[in-house]
């Protein structure tokens, strides 16, 4: 698929803005002003509204292979519905990825981060928005009360670092990201590990602040760290028995997955959320020739959890609080594929395949995916058993629904 698809050391920081743009979200723009080939700001009516980021090349282009990557020209389009609103040109624009880690949709706009000349540039809408020195690879970016919260990972080697707008809020030169970067309430969190092969300590940073998590009783590594409801939340392996252990601040714990088959151990997990009054998981065990089985439970009896068909891949989870999904391809059919539950339906729209995290999305119990086909100029739009087709030699980057 070529370079498009490759997708205590801590310490607290305090010290001047390093935003080149003094660490300030500058004020939005128009549309009609960002460089690049740009239909009329459309205004957007009230009620939720269907977002779509597309990377289109030229025709003759094979996105697939990606043999001229860094050379070849492409666009950058936003959609809102099937309303074309915005069109980036990477020539016109030069701080643009296809990378799709790099393009979010947040309230109706593109954030596309770059990295160059020792520096990470975010653009919303094509046009400059945020600044700072270093280059990061993000992984995390949250919009809130005014505020940037990214968390990005070194470019250079290992540490991350967490910022509010542009600033460093938090740092660490060796420390290891788990879990993703997400809200509870007001609070801004994220778990990590300090270490190296030998783990020395796992922690939850909350606003900045990091606090220490005990290792769950048994386990011998964690896989996700969450603040829920205000409480530090741990999944945790129990290498011993190849079973996974979900503890809660309120000092329950839930041991599951001992129903696999033999010869499979636990490989990796995440707290997806929660969802009508129960957290909800996902994760992965694997045989010794390679082989994958992903599961999805939900909090009470070990007995709560669904194992999905041999041969599919989950490549992306989320929840809107109702409706949890699971989102990824299945290897013998070839064909991607939706799980919803608690309704435990699983759909196989049978075009196109599911390529990357950004493309599923969860509102209001309507669950929202994007199917690209390598190699063709096929993409697709599924929404709760529709299927509609977009014809651009490309393929969709994210989708979103608010």
């Amino acid at each position: 698929m070529g370079n498009i698809l490759k997708l205590i050391a801590a310490v607290v920081i305090a010290v001047p803005s390093c935003s080149a743009l003094d660490g300030n979200p500058l004020p939005g723009r128009t549309r009609a002003s960002t460089s690049g080939e740009i239909r009329p700001e459309v205004p957007v009516p009230p009620g939720k509204r269907t977002w779509i980021s597309a990377v289109e090349f030229p025709e003759e282009y094979d996105w697939y292979r990606d043999t001229a990557f860094g050379s070849v020209n492409f666009n950058i389009v936003l959609y809102s519905g099937d309303e074309r609103i915005l069109s980036l040109s990477s020539v016109k624009v030069t701080d643009l990825s296809p990378d799709p880690d790099s393009h979010r949709i947040v309230g109706g706009s593109l954030y596309t981060d770059f990295c160059r000349q020792g520096e990470t540039v975010i653009l919303k809408d094509g046009e400059p928005f945020l600044q700072y020195n270093g280059e990061e690879s993000l992984t995390g970016f949250i919009l809130r009360k005014g505020k940037v919260h990214t968390l990005g990972k070194s470019r250079s080697g290992k540490g991350f670092t967490y910022r509010i707008n542009g600033d460093p809020a938090f740092m660490s030169f060796s420390g290891e990201i788990i879990g993703e970067l997400h809200s509870d309430g007001d609070d801004i969190c994220f778990g990590f590990r300090l270490g190296g092969e030998v783990v020395k300590e796992y922690m939850l940073c909350r606003n900045g602040t990091p606090e220490s998590v005990p290792m769950p009783y048994n386990c011998s590594s964690i896989t996700d760290i969450k603040s829920i409801g205000g409480s530090v939340a741990t999944l945790g392996i129990m290498g011993s028995w190849s079973v996974y252990r979900l503890t809660l601040g309120d000092g329950r714990s839930f041991t599951f997955g001992g129903s696999h088959p033999p010869g499979y151990s636990p490989t990796g997990g995440r707290i997806i959320g929660t969802a009508n009054g129960k957290i909800w998981v996902t994760g992965d065990y694997h045989s010794g020739n390679g082989d994958r089985l992903y599961f999805l439970w939900m909090e009470g009896a070990s007995s709560n959890i669904t194992w999905m068909d041999s041969g599919s891949q989950v490549l992306s989870s989320g929840t809107d609080g109702e409706t949890v999904f699971l989102a990824g391809n299945d290897s013998q059919t070839g064909s991607p594929f939706i799980y919803a539950a608690p309704k435990g339906e699983k759909t196989s729209p049978g075009k196109g395949k599911f390529l990357f995290p950004s493309c599923c999305s969860v509102l209001d119990g309507s669950v929202l995916a994007g199917f690209s086909t390598p190699g063709l100029r096929e993409n697709f739009i599924w929404r709760d058993g529709s299927l509609e087709e977009m014809e651009f030699n490309g393929y969709i980057s994210c989708v979103r629904e608010e």
